[in-house]
């Protein structure tokens, strides 16, 4: 649904998809046949998008002798920009619908969450609701790490344990609140 927000508002699906694949990670740098593939795009539309986005500094493009990569722009205007293609992933959407309907919050931390994940990270789950089992909630999303070809692990915790191990300043639930944080479904509002 947020997807076909976004894509609307940036012109289009696959303009969309481009943008996220480009601001997903910002330091990498890309091919347009890579592009074209990680955006579910033609070759042709995604050369033509990167050059007019290059032009006005939406993208960064870099020669390397007849070799051409794309990198999103390092501009401060536009670090809303990698925050949203994370947010927008399809991942976080199918996380959120295989979730029980007793999951009241739900956020994704760890090094997804904070842009420094490695392409065999697993994304790490924080689930709160009361009277949920973590075997349960871990086989609900194993399909989700399947078609997304991910480690998906989830903590289940209440919400009442959870603001206890906040208050007594255990190492986990501290951690998590002290670094960003990718919501996902419900209100996550703690602060360190």
């Amino acid at each position: 649904m947020k997807n076909a927000m976004l894509s609307e508002l940036f012109g289009g699906a696959q303009r969309f998809s481009l943008l996220r694949a480009l601001y997903q990670d910002p330091t990498c740098s890309y091919t347009t046949v890579e592009l074209a593939r990680m955006a579910g795009a033609d070759r042709g539309n995604v050369s033509r998008w990167l050059r007019k986005w290059a032009e006005v500094g939406l993208a960064k493009r870099v020669a390397h002798g007849q070799h051409i990569t794309y990198q999103a722009a390092n501009d401060p205007l536009l670090a809303g920009l990698t925050d949203m293609a994370r947010r927008s992933d399809e991942i976080l959407d199918d996380i959120a619908s295989a979730l029980p309907e007793e999951a009241e919050a739900a956020v994704i931390f760890g090094s997804v969450a904070r842009g420094k994940e490695l392409a065999r990270s697993d994304v790490d789950v924080l689930v709160l609701g009361e009277h949920l089992s973590s075997l349960k909630v871990n086989a609900r999303l194993k399909p989700v790490g399947r078609k997304h070809h991910r480690e998906i692990h989830a903590t289940v915790v209440s919400r009442r344990e959870f603001e206890e191990k906040l208050a007594d300043g255990e190492g986990f639930a501290s951690n998590v609140v002290s670094h960003p944080v990718i919501p996902v479904k419900g209100v996550f509002n703690y602060a360190a």
